[in-house]
């Protein structure tokens, strides 16, 4: 019989690493204006990003993992989807300043933040695993 997710041990860390994730992305979303767009987004980049969580990490450089070049350029080509799909939506003079000038350069400022977000869990992610191996 399977054990319960509560029942291990790393669950809660787990849960609290993926709740962390998650709020960081909604807050950056929140920050660039793409309020109505959260949960959309959100399940683009779960869904774009599923294989590099599930991926095995390298252990070289500062990060110890790195996106690919095409999955930044598919999150990079969601977002802007999305964007353009509420574009008529009103937003704060700043916010739709800044997507405005995100459309042109191809929303590489807020693809390389919400990736960062990305990165920072998977690195976590790759040092809990570490550490059950070594245990």
């Amino acid at each position: 019989m399977n054990p319960l997710p509560i029942e291990s041990s790393d669950w809660l860390t787990d849960f609290r690493y993926q709740i962390a994730l998650e709020h960081s992305i909604f807050r950056i979303l929140i920050q660039w204006g793409l309020t109505e767009s959260i949960s959309d987004i959100q399940r683009i980049l779960d869904e774009h990003l599923d294989q590099a969580l599930s991926a095995p990490a390298r252990a070289n450089g500062p990060h110890a993992v790195q996106l690919s070049q095409e999955q930044e350029r598919q999150v990079a080509d969601a977002v802007r989807d999305t964007y353009l799909k509420t574009r008529d939506i009103p937003r704060r003079g700043s916010c739709q300043e800044k997507l405005h000038n995100a459309l042109l350069t191809g929303f590489q400022e807020l693809t390389h933040e919400l990736l960062q977000c990305y990165e920072e869990h998977l690195a976590h992610k790759t040092q809990s695993k570490a550490r059950q191996e070594a245990a």
